[in-house]
C-alpha cells in the first residue's frame, strides 16, 4: 500500500530517471492526468502496467477510485502530463488524503520546468517565488500583481501562448517595464530563451507569435518601488482603474498589514 509520485519528462522522453522507470514497471496501477498522453511514454519504454485516468481538478470520483485501490493494498504511481505532479498539476488532494489515512507516500526526483527555466535565465536564483498560472480574470489578476509588485525577489509563472501578450500587458501596466526571461519548449528540439524587458518581449511576440509551453521569469521590484508609501501604492493602483476596495485589499496583502490601516489612508485620498 503505497503512493509513488513520479515526475515525467517535460519534453525529451530520455529525461526520466531509472528509478521512475522501475517504479512505473513495479506499480500495480499508474494514475495519469491524461491517460492518452501518458500512454505514449509507457509505449516508448514498453511498460505494461495498468493505466487509469486521475485528474483531481475535475473529478472527486477519481480521487475515491485511487484511494480505494490504495486502501486495498495496491501500489499506485501518480504521474502528470509532464514534470512533477502537484506543481501546477493534479495531486495535492490525493497526497493529503493519503497522509491523513497513514498511507505511505514516496516522492521521486525528476524534471520540473520552472527549475530549468530559472537556471537558464541568468537571474538571481538565491531567492524566488513560483506562482504557477496567474488568475485569468482581469480584476483577480490585477489584485495578484498588486500583491507581487513590492516583492524584491524574482517571480516565476507558467503561461499559455495565446495569453502571453495579454499577461505581459498587465505586467507592464502594474509593475512597469521590468526585465523578464521567457523560456519556451524546454528540453525540446525548438527550445528558446528570450531575455529582454517587458515592452520588447511584447513587441517580439506580437510580430513573431510563439507556440509551446512557456515559463516567464520577472525580475523583482527595484528599490524605489519597495520603499513606496501606502498612499503612493494606492494611487498607482487606482490610476490603473482598480476599484478602491480591490486596491485596499491588494495593498494590505502585499504589505502584510491590516485592511483597516490601508482603508484609513484611502479615505484621505481625494
Amino acid at each position: 500500500m503505497k503512493l509513488s509520485i513520479c515526475p515525467t519528462p517535460i519534453g525529451n522522453l530520455r529525461d526520466i530517471t531509472l528509478r521512475v522507470l522501475d517504479t512505473l514497471n513495479e506499480a500495480d496501477v499508474i494514475a495519469a492526468e491524461d491517460s492518452r498522453h501518458t500512454r505514449k511514454l509507457l509505449t516508448h519504454y514498453d511498460i505494461k502496467t495498468r493505466l487509469i485516468r486521475y485528474d483531481d481538478h475535475h473529478s472527486q470520483a477519481g480521487l475515491e477510485t485511487v484511494m480505494d485501490l490504495l486502501r486495498s493494498g495496491k501500489h499506485v504511481a501518480l504521474v502528470s502530463d509532464a514534470g512533477m505532479p502537484v506543481i501546477s498539476d493534479p495531486g495535492i488532494p490525493l497526497i493529503r488524503q493519503c497522509l491523513e489515512e497513514g498511507i505511505e507516500v514516496d516522492v521521486l526526483p525528476g524534471a520540473t520546468a520552472f527549475v530549468n527555466a530559472l537556471v537558464l535565465s541568468g537571474l538571481a536564483a538565491d531567492s524566488f517565488t513560483f506562482y504557477g498560472f496567474l488568475p485569468r480574470k482581469q480584476s483577480e489578476l490585477r489584485r495578484k500583481l498588486a500583491e507581487i509588485k513590492p516583492r524584491k525577489e524574482v517571480f516565476i509563472i507558467y503561461e499559455a501562448p495565446h495569453r502571453i501578450v495579454k499577461t505581459l500587458t498587465e505586467l507592464k501596466a502594474l509593475l512597469g517595464n521590468r526585465q523578464v526571461v521567457l523560456a519556451r519548449e524546454l528540453t525540446k528540439m525548438h527550445e528558446e530563451v528570450l531575455r529582454m524587458d517587458i515592452a520588447s518581449l511584447m513587441e517580439e511576440l506580437t510580430l513573431h507569435p510563439r507556440k509551446g509551453e512557456m515559463v516567464l521569469l520577472v525580475s523583482g521590484a527595484p528599490e524605489e518601488e519597495i520603499s513606496t508609501t501606502i498612499e503612493q501604492e494606492l494611487i498607482s493602483l487606482l490610476e490603473l482603474g482598480m476599484s478602491k476596495n480591490d486596491a485596499i485589499k491588494a495593498v494590505a496583502q502585499s504589505r502584510h498589514v491590516a485592511k483597516r490601516e490601508v482603508y484609513q489612508v484611502a479615505m484621505k485620498l481625494k
